[in-house]
């Protein structure tokens, strides 16, 4: 292994202490593993130069990134500047010049800001949770206490959820990534273009009981008129690989899975394949004992979707259904998400 930093001082971080998923480090070729691994020895270490095997810089910066997408605990760097060494008799190497956003001592007092302020969040899980409701008490916690700003201090790492929250999809798919970590979910953090919108994007790749399922705690983060303002949406976990390209230009790894057992709607028995009046009253009901004035489902495919707007929309048949639960309002808005199969209905 190459050995970090210029003044040959030892490593207080090696790879193999790391626990985490490490997702991006998986793809890379094993001679890249190495450089990988000085990399991330160096940025733990916060040295000043870190020493790899010679490559071009789209190299490096796949390099870099790959750390970066793998560890959100290293909030302190986000880019690098380099050089290319190439001497006759001592070989060739490139040469990473980290740039720091922090001292080393501020990086640690936030660090142990940020283990104290996880204890804190995940002291409200109840003992024996599952996987998905380990998964599903992260998405709540961060969509309930953060605020979309893209004008948010430190929006492309942790701190700005975790100490600010305030802060970008950056900030909010690596603290769900950071704080699955603590409860053992193995989570990657996924990159791409949004296709309606053509913005940059990020969001997480998870592995809940056994398989893959995409979730986007962002986009959950958003009121039916699209204003985002502390409301939440469920058409964002849980959903396919299939479902994810319908949504974005995906520039990282990922896996293919077409699972579904742990997608909201379907434990939460809110997926749609018939239209049954006795199943959407249930639903219904159920929101309505949360005081949550809404009807919110999932649908097997865009069809279906059509034919249940249809339906409750048609003759206001959804006031009809209303008046059955005692419930006496004048108007009914509805937001769909024809790519995940989802509509929602508020009143």
């Amino acid at each position: 292994m190459v050995t970090a930093g210029c003044n040959e001082k030892e490593s207080l971080y090696t790879i193999e202490s790391d626990t985490g998923f490490m997702y991006a480090r998986k793809q890379l070729e094993e001679e890249r593993q190495d450089d990988y691994d000085a990399i991330y020895e160096g940025l733990m270490n916060m040295d000043d130069e870190i020493k790899v095997d010679y490559m071009e810089e789209d190299e490096l910066v796949e390099l870099y990134s790959a750390v970066m997408y793998d560890h959100p605990e290293i909030f302190w760097t986000e880019t690098f500047a380099y050089a290319q060494m190439d001497f006759m008799i001592f070989g060739s190497w490139s040469e990473l010049y980290p740039h720091y956003l922090y001292t080393a001592e501020e990086a640690e007092t936030y660090t142990r800001q940020l283990k104290e302020k996880s204890e804190e969040i995940l002291t409200d899980l109840p003992a024996g949770a599952s996987d998905y409701e380990k998964v599903k008490f992260v998405y709540d916690h961060i969509i309930d206490h953060t605020a979309y700003d893209t004008e948010a201090a430190d929006n492309q790492n942790i701190l700005s959820v975790m100490l600010n929250e305030t802060s970008v999809c950056a900030g909010y798919a690596k603290t769900m990534q950071y704080l699955l970590e603590y409860l053992k979910i193995p989570c990657s953090y996924q990159v791409g273009v949004t296709l309606k919108e053509q913005n940059a994007h990020a969001w997480n790749m998870v592995l809940m009981d056994g398989e893959y399922y995409y979730i986007d705690v962002t986009h959950g983060d958003a009121a039916v008129d699209g204003v985002q303002d502390g409301h939440k949406t469920y058409a964002f976990f849980g959903f396919t690989s299939d479902e994810m390209l319908e949504l974005y230009d995906v520039h990282t790894a990922y896996e293919v899975t077409d699972a579904v057992k742990d997608n909201y709607y379907v434990k939460e028995n809110a997926y749609i394949t018939d239209i049954d009046d006795t199943q959407l009253l249930e639903i219904m009901q159920y929101e309505e004992n949360l005081r949550q004035r809404k009807l919110s489902v999932k649908c097997d495919d865009e069809e279906m979707l059509q034919k249940l707007k249809a339906y409750m929309l048609d003759d206001n048949h959804i006031f009809v259904l209303l008046r059955q639960l005692g419930i006496e309002v004048h108007s009914v808005r509805y937001v769909e998400y024809p790519a995940l199969g989802v509509i929602t209905f508020t009143y």
